[in-house]
């Protein structure tokens, strides 16, 4: 078969590939030495003269499908705060049976997943290769939605889908971990509400402004816990998994320490970068310079 591609001189606009858009301006990258795969699950990255080994894998292609479907769940979630005509379809949904509100947020579910697998479905991984914070998490979210009445296969797909975001976009990823590294297990327990909008606050102070993303999950979040049902449910799964196995560890901290401009465990960049640089005793490990002609 003859595979024809159309001229870049058809289209209005330039789209070049993922490398370009990757490397179209000079940047400096650790130099990589390869993968590790632990019997115990997870793939860590070695780079030359880091101190710890990185969880996950830094991958141009899947990075771009990522970036794709999580816009389009960006603008999902977006759109109750759209218009204020949204409030009437939002009321009307709270007022049907919970089961019948279950079936018809199942199906609006069941098309995200069927939209974003598009982009997706050739990066989904075996479960054990995903990092531990994102299998721990995976397993919040799968048990928050079965206890909410979702069935066992949107469970299973959404949290999957859900955790492949940040397992292949590590600032998304860091950013999770640094919120939870904020947070207890009793307190989520005891009053859940109360301390989403703690996390929120958190968030807000140490993310950039235009870039808060994760708010919107935030404060979502936090305004389901005024409903009775969603608030056991999340209780319930928080009760069922490990806090600690998402939060940050030694590792984690140590390769946002010279990731900007979040402020991650509340402290600016140039800070971060004054503890690197005393970590290896002035002596910052070699990097190399890259960029795409």
């Amino acid at each position: 078969m003859y595979i024809f591609s159309p001229p870049p001189g058809l289209f209005r606009s330039y789209s070049p590939s993922v490398m370009h858009q990757v490397a179209r301006e000079k940047q400096t990258i650790p130099i990589f030495q390869g993968v590790h795969y632990p019997k115990e699950g997870g793939m860590f990255t070695k780079y030359l003269g880091a101190l710890y080994m990185e969880k996950g894998l830094k991958a141009p292609e899947q990075g771009q499908a990522v970036a794709v479907s999580k816009r389009m769940l960006l603008g999902m979630l977006s759109i109750p705060g759209s218009t204020k005509w949204i409030v009437l379809p939002l009321i009307g949904l709270g007022l049907v049976p919970w089961k019948a509100k279950i079936k018809i947020l199942d199906s609006l579910l069941l098309r995200l997943i069927q939209a974003v697998d598009r982009n997706l479905e050739r990066f989904y991984m075996h479960k054990r290769f995903y990092s531990a914070p994102m299998r721990e998490l995976r397993t919040l979210i799968y048990l928050f939605l079965k206890n909410l009445g979702f069935p066992v296969w949107t469970c299973s797909r959404l949290s999957e889908v859900l955790i492949t975001f940040p397992q292949w976009d590590d600032q998304y990823r860091y950013r999770i971990q640094d919120i939870f590294s904020m947070t207890d297990k009793k307190r989520l327990i005891n009053n859940p509400r109360k301390e989403l909008l703690y996390l929120y606050k958190i968030y807000m102070q140490r993310e950039i402004p235009g870039m808060n993303k994760l708010d919107k999950v935030i404060k979502f979040l936090s305004l389901a816990m005024l409903v009775p049902r969603i608030k056991k449910a999340f209780i319930e799964a928080v009760r069922l998994t490990d806090r600690d196995k998402i939060k940050m560890d030694e590792a984690d901290m140590y390769f946002t320490l010279c990731m900007g401009p979040y402020e991650f465990m509340g402290v600016d960049l140039n800070t971060r970068k004054r503890a690197y640089l005393k970590m290896h005793n002035g002596n910052i490990p070699p990097w190399v310079e890259v960029w795409y002609e």
